[in-house]
């Protein structure tokens, strides 16, 4: 079993947020699960931190305090979900 594999049975939020991204896109299931079995771990987190960073620059509130806030939250958790603490 690859290291991939293990980290995703371990890590699954990263494999979720990319599933509902790619869904959101217009990809079909069996293109997702495609696209989830060959890119490697690192840069599945690495894109979906930047389409986090995305999402809350897009934002009405990007500026303020409580949008900053959720923001750092969010990366904190998908880090730690990636096991880059």
């Amino acid at each position: 079993m690859s290291s991939r594999n293990r980290q995703g049975k371990s890590n699954p939020l990263h494999y979720i947020l990319a599933s509902d991204r790619l869904i959101r896109q217009g990809y079909t299931l069996e293109a997702v699960n495609a696209v989830l079995r060959e890119i490697p771990f690192e840069e599945l987190v690495q894109e979906n931190l930047d389409a986090l960073e995305a999402r809350f620059a897009a934002a009405e509130d990007a500026d303020s305090e409580s949008a900053k806030e959720k923001r750092e939250l969010a990366e904190a958790i998908m880090r730690s979900a990636a096991g880059f603490d």
